[in-house]
This record gives structure tokens, C-alpha cells and sequence, in this order.
């Protein structure tokens, strides 16, 4: 058998074991597909049979809420706490409805004590039935039975002998400016008698006739106790508390209050970044952070800031420091929308860094994303339009001028030559030799100012909007970005699209299934990232003014249009059909499935 007849023969056997094999893989996958998909939909279902029970099993003491109320009646505000709770209220309305003007600091508290203060030095009191508040008047104490008029009054006077004596005060709350204070808690120390101030921080209370010591309270003031004594009116100044201390700052190991942190850690709210026009994360960082160093070599359009959190500590390997977004590390922080960002937290020292080893040893920044809140579905846009030109034109030789001069120093390169030679340009400058450039009078036909026409004053818009909202369950949220930025530099700029989705799903109270879909596009196109005859801004100031951009007939001109005349070629040409347009394309996604630890007592 010849060697094209076992070619023959061999040929069709591996033809027919190859798709033997091709169909046996694309068996395999589509079965592996639809097992995933059942254990897919029986996890949904599961999670949605979940999240479907009720609120019953939580409790007013552990649900913690930010609530602020300022003048406020006592219906609003069971309104409000219902919008932000998983509770329901059943009272009478009538009841509720005669109760004002309450005022509540905002601040973190449970639902528990926020109820306490609301119906302090009231008749009505409140009990949790399950997923329901009911708030009723105060048990009424039975009556005594009836007697007859003289015991009556031989009871009273023993009553009236033997019951304590009290008196009334007043007094008024103020700050150190003297600016008064609502919401302030006056108590008497050792009971739970008490009143809060108003809105211009008076207050009255009855106490012992012989007097007591009061407690004076307040969310960033220090506490103050008095000693009344025999005195009736108070005028109390509280001193301000250090403030900041309960704010959630995010580290490495998840998130700790700040009154409890001990390493160098600088956190920045996302409005903070976002208070001038700024195209990336980086250059938004630029004199926010104490002892981070952030540098801007370049304007172009889109472009990077160089960040150092822990100075320059190698001349081989990055010094760029780790990026982690919503737990994410290795994120690219300039593909990140500035508008996207609620807080960013900046971790300097080792003992902040610590969990991410190595990788942290130039610092580590974190960027905590918007997402959905527990509130009625809200829409927020912010936008900004801005100019930029070039700040001062460097005064340049016109036509005539530029004549003048060019022959001239052939002149004085003849006058004053050592070895006696002629010197002449090439071919002179006059219509004869270039009539394109010259009238018949050997006048310029063309007065180019080059930097007028390299350097334009550009318009850069900035839109993004968002979406946010939830309910009891579940949180979302939506936003769209589109920047458009160009350069003064002509034909520079930069474009940038985003998307991004959240959704977060509270299976229980001890579990928590979410995640994000981040779609973000951007072109940049940059002029002028050559060296030598290819840079543009050199190609400026060396073009001469004689020459135009372009001829009528659309062909471009440059110095090398005249014969001898040295320089780089034409600064528009070269921005204009040099550069390309790269592209940068990501998608990101990101699921979370973690457990959520009991809040903090407060």
C-alpha cells in the first residue's frame, strides 16, 4: 500500500473520530447547562419563599433608624418611622393627631427608644404586637369607692400632710454662641423623670421641693449635671463634644467606627470629590488627603494623576497603590464614574493594610459605591458644562516681520562672516518662486498664527443620573453617566459611557443576596505622544507664519513647502491624521452573599 493510499484510508477515520468527540463535549455541556439552571431556580425560589415571611420575629429594640424631626407632629413622625421600618402603627388618630411639636436630633437609635422619647410627658403609651405598634392612652388608675363627705376631707388633709412636696422650673439651653438648643433631655438624676427642650431650648419640670441634681444631655454636646437647690430658673451653656466619632469608616477587615479606630485612615465622602469638574477618580483625589501625594503631568483629555500614599518607596516596581471598589481589589480606579462613589477611605499605615500583604505595601485606597435606600424611589441628576482656552498666547513674528528678519540675517550672515562668503537663501522668497505663498507684489498671502490655530477653547459636558429606592426586602439602584471632554488642543478628547445596576435582597435577618452589573465604555484620543519632529507643541513654535494650514485646494502646507526652511511639519496635519482613537471596553460584575451581623447596642 503506497503512502497516498494509507492517506486515504487515515484521513476519513480521524474525520469521523473528531466529530464523534466534538458531539460527545456538546452533549455533555448542554446537560451540565440544564443541571445548573434547575439548581438555579430552585435557589431563587428559595430565596424568595424566604424573604416572602413577614416581619413578626424582629423586634422594636434591634431595628436602628436615623430619624430627625424639627417642629414635627406626632403623626408625621409615626409616618416617617413606618417608611423606614418594617413596623406598622395602629392608634387613634384622634389621640395622635392633638400631640406637636416634637423635635428629635437625628442620629442612630431603635425604634424602641425613639418611641420612648416621642411619647415622654405624654398620656399614651406603646406595646409591639408582632409586626404592629400599638400605641393606646395610659391605663387609668381605678377610682376609689365612694365616701362620704367628711372622711373625704379628713383623707385629703392626711394625703396632702403626708404627699411629697414639689415646684415647678424653668430654665433655657444654649450653646457657646448662645444659640439655643432643641431636643436637649433634661432629666432628674436616678429616675425617669424628664422633658426635652424646644425649639428655642426652654424647658419646664416639676422636681422635689427640696431639690435634685438634673442631667442635661444632648448628641454632640458634652453631659452636664446641675444641683437646683432652692434656685427655680436655669440657664444652662453645654459645650460642644468632639464631633465624628460614630461614622462608619470602611478598612480592610469590613467597617468600624471611627471613635474606635486606630490606624491612619482618611475617609472622603463622594460630594466631597465632586466639587470641581473632574474627568477620573485620580484627579479628584488632588489636595483632598493629608500626606498623598497626587501629580498631573499631563492635560490631555481623560488622562490619569500619578497617587502616592506612601511616597516613592522603589525605582523598578508600581507604585500605585491598591484599589478596592465595593470588595473588589485590582480595580482600575480611573474606569470608575467620580459620580458613582458615596465614600472613599484612604488607608495609609501597615496595621490598615494588613490583609492585603504585599500588595498593600504602597497603601491602599477603597471606594464604596451608591447603592439603594430605604425610601421612596428618588431620582437625583448632576451635570456640569465648563471652557477651557489656553491661559496666554506667546507673542510670535507676523508675515511681514518674519520676512523682514529671515533677510536680514542672510545680510549679516554676509557683513559679518570671518572668511568673507555670500550667503542667499535657497530660493528667495517672492512670487516667482512661490506662488501659492506670495501675491504678484511679493506680498504673504498668509498671516497663520499657529497656536491660535492648534490651541481653540473647548467645551467639556459632564451628565449623570440616578435612581435609588427600596422597600423593606429589597434595594436598588440604576445610573447612567456620559462625559464628553476635549482638549484645547485640537482633535483631543475624550469620551466616557457608563451603566451600572445594583440590587440587594435581604433573605432574613442574618442574610443578605446582591449584586452589580457595571458597563463602562470610554475612547481617548491624544495628540502629541511622540518625540522629535512628531510633537505638536515643538511643531508649534517652530511652523512659520507664511504658510497656511491648508491651500484652497485642501492639500495641508507645512515648512517644507519652501526649500531650505528647517522644522517640524504642520502641528494640525499632525494631530489631525496621526492619532487614532484607542478604546477601553469593561464590564464588570459582582455578586455578594454574606452574613449581616447583629447592629451595636446603642
Amino acid at each position: 500500500m503506497t503512502f497516498l493510499e494509507l492517506s486515504a484510508f487515515v484521513r476519513p477515520c480521524l474525520e469521523s473520530g473528531r466529530r464523534q468527540l466534538l458531539y460527545k463535549i456538546q452533549k455533555r455541556l448542554l446537560y451540565c447547562m440544564r443541571i445548573s439552571f434547575i439548581f438555579l431556580l430552585l435557589f431563587f425560589c428559595c430565596a424568595q419563599l424566604l424573604s416572602a415571611r413577614d416581619a413578626s420575629g424582629q423586634d422594636i429594640n434591634k431595628v436602628f433608624i436615623s430619624l430627625e424631626l424639627k417642629d414635627e407632629s406626632l403623626l408625621s413622625a409615626l409616618d416617617k418611622i413606618q417608611r423606614l421600618t418594617p413596623f406598622t402603627f395602629a392608634y387613634n388618630k384622634r389621640e395622635v393627631k392633638r400631640i406637636h411639636n416634637l423635635t428629635l436630633p437625628g442620629s442612630n437609635r431603635s425604634v424602641n427608644t425613639i418611641l420612648a422619647i416621642l411619647l415622654l410627658n405624654t398620656d399614651l403609651r406603646y406595646e409591639q404586637v408582632g409586626s404592629t405598634v400599638v400605641i393606646s392612652p395610659a391605663r387609668q388608675e381605678p377610682s376609689p369607692p365612694a365616701v362620704d363627705e367628711g372622711a373625704r376631707e379628713d383623707h385629703s388633709a392626711r394625703e396632702a400632710d403626708n404627699a411629697p412636696k414639689s415646684k415647678p422650673i424653668t430654665g433655657a439651653v444654649t450653646n457657646e454662641h448662645g444659640d439655643p438648643i432643641s431636643g436637649v433631655s433634661v432629666t432628674i438624676h436616678g429616675s425617669s423623670t424628664g422633658t426635652t427642650t424646644d425649639a428655642g431650648g426652654r424647658f419646664k419640670l416639676t422636681i422635689p421641693d427640696e431639690g435634685a441634681t438634673l442631667d442635661f444631655s444632648s448628641v454632640g454636646y458634652a453631659k452636664q449635671s446641675v444641683t437646683t437647690g432652692t434656685q427655680t430658673v436655669f440657664n444652662i451653656v453645654m459645650v460642644e463634644n468632639i464631633k465624628g466619632l460614630n461614622d462608619v469608616i470602611v478598612i480592610g477587615y469590613g467597617t468600624v467606627k471611627k471613635s474606635d479606630l486606630t490606624g491612619a485612615v482618611v475617609s472622603l465622602k463622594g460630594d466631597q470629590l465632586l466639587d470641581r469638574p473632574v474627568p477620573n477618580v485620580s484627579q479628584a483625589l488632588e489636595g483632598k488627603v493629608a500626606g498623598v501625594d497626587v501629580s498631573i503631568n499631563s492635560n490631555a483629555p481623560g488622562q490619569p494623576a500619578k497617587v502616592r500614599v506612601r511616597g516613592i518607596g522603589s525605582i523598578n516596581s508600581s507604585l500605585d497603590p491598591l484599589y478596592v471598589v465595593d470588595g473588589v481589589s485590582g480595580v482600575d480606579i480611573n474606569t470608575i464614574n467620580p459620580h458613582e462613589i458615596a465614600s472613599l477611605e484612604v488607608l495609609k499605615d501597615a496595621s490598615s493594610t494588613a490583609i492585603y500583604g504585599a500588595r498593600g505595601a504602597n497603601g491602599v485606597i477603597m471606594v464604596t459605591t451608591k447603592r439603594g435606600v430605604r425610601t421612596n424611589t428618588r431620582v437625583t441628576y448632576d451635570g456640569n458644562v465648563n471652557r477651557a482656552e489656553l491661559y496666554r498666547h506667546v507673542p510670535t513674528l507676523n508675515s511681514e516681520q518674519f520676512l523682514q528678519v529671515y533677510n536680514q540675517a542672510f545680510v549679516n550672515a554676509t557683513q559679518f562672516d570671518p572668511l568673507g562668503g555670500t550667503w542667499a537663501p535657497p530660493l528667495a522668497l517672492n512670487h516667482i518662486n512661490f506662488p501659492k505663498l506670495f501675491d504678484n507684489n511679493d506680498k504673504p498671502l498668509y498671516n497663520t498664527n499657529w497656536e491660535k490655530e492648534t490651541y481653540k477653547p473647548a467645551y467639556s459636558y459632564d451628565n449623570f443620573i440616578n435612581i435609588q429606592g427600596g422597600g423593606d426586602k429589597s434595594l436598588f439602584s440604576a445610573s447612567l453617566g456620559y462625559l464628553d471632554q476635549n482638549g484645547i488642543m485640537t482633535q483631543s478628547w475624550y469620551k466616557r459611557y457608563s451603566g451600572k445596576f445594583t440590587l440587594e435582597n435581604d433573605v432574613n435577618n442574618w442574610l443578605k443576596f446582591g449584586g452589580n452589573l457595571s458597563v463602562i465604555q470610554s475612547t481617548q484620543r491624544l495628540v502629541s505622544d511622540a518625540n522629535g519632529a512628531l510633537n505638536v507643541p515643538r511643531a508649534v513654535t517652530e511652523e512659520v507664519p507664511i504658510v497656511p494650514v491648508k491651500y484652497p485646494d485642501g492639500t495641508w502646507a507645512g515648512n517644507n513647502d519652501i526649500a531650505g526652511l528647517e522644522g517640524a511639519p504642520n502641528p494640525v496635519h499632525t494631530a489631525t491624521d496621526r492619532y487614532t482613537h484607542p478604546s477601553d471596553k469593561r464590564t464588570r460584575f459582582q455578586k455578594r452573599f454574606r452574613r449581616i451581623p447583629e447592629p451595636a447596642e446603642e
